[in-house]
């Protein structure tokens, strides 16, 4: 009975020291001198840049306010003269009839040199559109990646390094590197 028991021990530290060993090498790789560690997790370190490139032209189209230009209700007056010399020659007949086509065309014409200036009602203000451009130095913004922020578990810690370029799975070890 002690035989086997010593044997089931014997069977039983084996297996652990097996099973220690086989946690070990998925932590760390040792081929010759060279030691490898697990990498757990890369990220990459970026810094932003601006770059000078060809100047380039911005426009925007502005609206101004301007009263209604003088003179400007010369063709109103002439639309509003023949509109109300036509509705004055409607009233009156023989001699009154000519006096209220002339006093028609009269009142035509003033009201239509009023609506002619934007004038009629209030004072309305028309509304003048120009493009505006100017010139501004190019630049574009680019994010540029400098090295990697690399976390890798050697002999069950977890230690952290900084490279230049990513890592594969595995990572050499520097032989300074001692576990704890």
């Amino acid at each position: 009975m002690k035989k086997s028991i010593t044997i089931a021990t014997a069977i039983s530290i084996m297996a652990g020291m097996t099973l220690t060993a086989t946690a070990q090498a998925h932590e760390r790789y040792e081929y010759g001198h060279q030691r490898y560690a697990r990498v757990i997790r890369v990220e990459p370190v970026t810094r932003t840049e601006i770059m000078n490139t060809a100047p380039r032209q911005i426009c925007r189209t502005e609206g101004m306010r301007r009263e209604g230009a003088a003179g400007g209700g010369f063709g109103g007056a002439l639309i509003g003269a023949v509109v109300g010399g036509v509705v004055g020659n409607q009233f009156g007949g023989g001699n009154g009839r000519a006096a209220t086509t002339a006093l028609g065309a009269v009142a035509g014409a003033a009201i239509g040199q009023r609506v002619g200036e934007n004038d009629f009602g209030g004072g309305e203000q028309q509304m003048a559109y120009r493009r505006v451009c100017h010139t501004v130095p190019g630049e574009r913004r680019v994010r540029r990646t400098t090295d990697y922020r690399v976390t890798y578990l050697y002999h069950g810690r977890i230690h952290h390094t900084r490279l230049p370029y990513p890592p594969h799975a595995r990572l050499r070890v520097p032989q300074d590197v001692s576990p704890r």
